[in-house]
């Protein structure tokens, strides 16, 4: 987006903006809606927290910043062979599905207590909406640089090995 020159950067600035942006986008995906959670619950108080509502919260928005890295995970599992296809496509079916059950399970749950309930879950999607933007603006760029930077290693590695196979090393 705004990164100019990306492929300039030393090592050390590729890594520091990419701490930086990671840590904001922890901060919009994972602290803001557990705090609105909180909050609209009378889960965090100013003297007291309830270990069993937080917990339950930030249990659920691990398991949904996880789920971002699992998808990028699963999106490069092999799949050149049929039991691998079975595989990468099985565990990609669960993967969608987690989404529309668990707010089947949500539905269930925010029965009695609807507009309390949509009022916590549009906060949330704020925040997530923002972690969303985040992600797509900064640290995808700086994901794909890194990603570049290894694999030139790599090619570098390589291309050390190419005379070994022609039969010209040593």
């Amino acid at each position: 987006m705004w990164f100019n020159s990306i492929e300039n950067w030393s090592q050390k600035k590729l890594k520091l903006n990419f701490l930086f942006y990671g840590f904001i986008y922890l901060i919009f995906a994972l602290v803001i809606p557990v705090i609105i959670v909180g909050v609209k619950y009378n889960l965090i108080k100013s003297s007291s927290v309830r270990l069993t509502g937080v917990g339950l919260i930030l249990v659920v928005c691990i398991a949904v910043f996880l789920l971002k890295g699992v998808k990028r995970l699963l999106n490069k599992l092999p799949q050149d062979e049929l039991k691998e296809q079975r595989f990468k496509f099985t565990i990609q079916m669960i993967y969608s599905l987690m989404l529309p059950i668990g707010g089947i399970l949500l539905v269930y749950a925010i029965k009695q207590n609807v507009i309390l309930a949509c009022d916590t879950i549009s906060y949330c999607l704020y925040s997530i909406i923002g972690a969303i933007v985040l992600d797509h603006l900064t640290l995808k760029y700086l994901e794909v640089e890194w990603d570049l930077r290894a694999e030139a290693k790599h090619q570098i590695q390589i291309n050390k090995r190419i005379n070994t196979l022609t039969g010209s090393g040593k």
